[in-house]
């Protein structure tokens, strides 16, 4: 993989040389660039979205969803159910192996029902708790939006993301 300059990627480019598809800048494969540039690109779109849809939409909506979607367990049990969940996995990935306790043992294996069943639990819990992340992610979203100044911070930088996001896009392409 040959390494280019900014200046002669987008030479390389414009010449329609294939050898830009094997080509790493500042370090990463062009590939890359292009996906990072599709990902800011996208995260700008969502930030059009979000100011298109408003906080008081918003605002409706989460709380809607939440008041559907509570769990009536709390947040407490899912929370530790993912984190022995969580806690299993890195076990099962990082130290396989029997594990001998007062009445029996186990086998931990990190392609076995041990890891298989903690996968499914962590899972289990991660998705008993969206409605409390989604609670926080509203605030933040309302507060930003509610105060001009702070929302068109947020635009501007947006803008910023779409331009360079499409630019490595394009020079990828």
């Amino acid at each position: 993989m040959s390494s280019v300059g900014y200046f002669e990627a987008w030479r390389l480019w414009f010449d329609g040389s294939s050898t830009l598809r094997d080509a790493e800048l500042w370090g990463l494969p062009v590939l890359w660039w292009g996906r990072i540039g599709k990902l800011a690109a996208f995260l700008a779109g969502l930030t059009l979205i979000m100011d298109i849809v408003g906080p008081e939409r918003l605002r409706q909506f989460s709380e809607r969803y939440v008041r559907r979607n509570r769990s009536r367990l709390g947040i407490a049990w899912p929370a530790v159910v993912g984190a022995a969940a969580g806690a299993l996995l890195i076990w099962a990935v990082f130290f396989p192996g029997r594990v001998t306790f007062p009445g029996g043992w186990i086998e931990v294996s990190s392609t076995g029902f041990t890891a298989v069943t903690a996968g499914i639990a962590l899972v289990g819990s991660l998705a008993l708790l969206v409605p409390v992340a989604l609670q926080g992610i509203r605030r933040v979203l309302i507060h930003v939006f509610e105060r001009d100044a702070l929302a068109r911070t947020v635009q501007v930088v947006a803008l910023f993301l779409f331009i360079v996001g499409f630019h490595f896009d394009l020079l990828a392409s």
